[in-house]
Order: C-alpha cells, then sequence, then structure tokens
C-alpha cells in the first residue's frame, strides 16, 4: 500500500465534514467570481475597459478567491525588482492541480493557456474569457497550431504569457516532460523565460491523479488550510540555447526547486 493510499485510509472518516466545507467555499468562490465580474461586464459595455485592466480584475480576483479556499502560501518571488511591465515573458509553471493556475493568476501579470473546457465552466469560463485567455483544445492539431501563433504575438507585443507545459498533472516527485513548442515561439519572440513552482505540503490532498474535478476539488478545499510554497525564478535569457536546450535547462531547474522545497516537509528526502 502506498504513502498516498495510507493517507486516505487514515482520514477517510473526515470526508463528510470536508465535503461540507467544500460547498461552502464553492458557493463563496463563485459570488467573489461573480462580485468581480459582472460589474465589470457591465462598466465595459458603457466604457470598454483595456485588456490590462479586465486583467488585472482577474488578479485581485483570484488573489481573494484563493484565500477563501483556504489555500495559504508563501511567495518566493526572485525577479529582479527592475524587471521591465513594457516586455513579455513565458512563464513556465509545473502542474498538480487545477489549483495552480488560480495561485499563479493571483500572483501573475500573464495570460494563461488552458485547455479549452475550462470555457464550459459556468461563470468561472465567462469570466476567464472576459480577462482574457487563450484556449488549447488538445486533441486538435490546428489548435495547437493557433495557440503557438497566439504565444508568439503576445510576447512580441509585450505581454507575458503562462503556460503549464507538461500537457497535464503528474503525481511524481519529479514533473513530467515540457512540450517544446512554447519555449520555440520564446526564443523566436526573443521573450525570456521565467521558471515556476507551486508545491504543495499535503501531497495526498492536492496531487491530482484519478479523482473526479469534484473529489479533487473537496479533497482539497475540505480542509482548513492548504499550505504551498510558491517560487518565481529570475528570468533566464541565454541565446546561446536553442529551444531544446533551454527546455532542458528550466526542466531541471524546475525539478530541482521542486526537491528543495519539498525537503523541508518530508523525512524521505
Amino acid at each position: 500500500m502506498s504513502d498516498l493510499t495510507r493517507t486516505h485510509h487514515k482520514y477517510k472518516w473526515l470526508y463528510p465534514f470536508q465535503w461540507l466545507l467544500a460547498v461552502v467555499r464553492l458557493v463563496l468562490f463563485l459570488l467573489t467570481v461573480c462580485l468581480y465580474y459582472f460589474p465589470a461586464l457591465l462598466f465595459h459595455q458603457f466604457k470598454p475597459l483595456s485588456k490590462k485592466a479586465r486583467a488585472n480584475i482577474r488578479k485581485k480576483c483570484l488573489h481573494t478567491a484563493v484565500a477563501i479556499m483556504g489555500f495559504v502560501y508563501d511567495v518566493k518571488d526572485e525577479r529582479p525588482k527592475e524587471l521591465s511591465d513594457k516586455k513579455g515573458y513565458l512563464y513556465i509553471c509545473n502542474h498538480r492541480s487545477w489549483s495552480d493556475p488560480l495561485i499563479a493568476l493571483g500572483l501573475l501579470d500573464a495570460v494563461p493557456i488552458s485547455k479549452a473546457e475550462v470555457k464550459e465552466l459556468p461563470i468561472i469560463g465567462a469570466g476567464m474569457s472576459f480577462t482574457g485567455i487563450v484556449y488549447l483544445e488538445r486533441m486538435n492539431k490546428e489548435s495547437h497550431k493557433q495557440v503557438r501563433k497566439e504565444i508568439s504575438n503576445a510576447l512580441s507585443a509585450g505581454t507575458s504569457v503562462l503556460i503549464f507545459p507538461e500537457g497535464t498533472t503528474f503525481t511524481t516527485d519529479e514533473t513530467g516532460l515540457f512540450k517544446i513548442g512554447s519555449f520555440e515561439q520564446a526564443l523566436n519572440a526573443g521573450a525570456g523565460i521565467i521558471p515556476m513552482v507551486i508545491e504543495y505540503k499535503d501531497r495526498y490532498s492536492n496531487y491530482w491523479d484519478v479523482r473526479s474535478m469534484w473529489q479533487q476539488f473537496v479533497a482539497q478545499c475540505g480542509k482548513l488550510f492548504n499550505i504551498c510554497h510558491v517560487w518565481i525564478g529570475p528570468p533566464i535569457e541565454d541565446p546561446s540555447l536553442d529551444p531544446r536546450a533551454m527546455r532542458d535547462h528550466v526542466h531541471q531547474l524546475i525539478n530541482s526547486k521542486i526537491k528543495q522545497i519539498q525537503s523541508g516537509w518530508r523525512k524521505d528526502l
């Protein structure tokens, strides 16, 4: 029996209480999104909001929503203070669960790349579309081409982009293999790459594998507090690296940081 399975059996009796807390938090989360989204949408009908203004609304909304859902995190931001806000950067982040992009977008000024299913979510999908997002249909080759083009256009225009290049969530200690497409677009656009890590103390509750969406939400938001650590690295701008070498370098850097974070929580590392 694995450690994660043992943890499941140990705390199974808590599930009814977790379910109740998760329902309360889901309602509060949706109310928070509505309080930010609908007034902005109404105002937008009379005086159009810029992309930057809409993205800023999303950032404030998600920063609040993440706290409501019980996530408690500390941030180690190693980006230089003089980081240009007129230059686009490609943020590369590891992927553990649905909560990763919410936490990241509550901290960053960046356009996220997301799977197309997100736009079907009630309220959330409409809010994300309004505030700026690029959708990817994972089984559609033309969609992949279009997304690569949009990444290139955004970076060239000075807009930062957030992507989870594993393409799905991973429960292993290290990340999965990064897809190379976004690295190619970043280097072609002359954009710097910023590595990012979001790691959770409780692996059982937060690493998403076989659970349904609702089961995963309960596992994470049914806890009183959910401790995680966020690391944002300095920009990597090395013209000597080709896309493959850059991908491998960032992949190794992120894995090293994950191990460093987890070593402070786990005795088996």
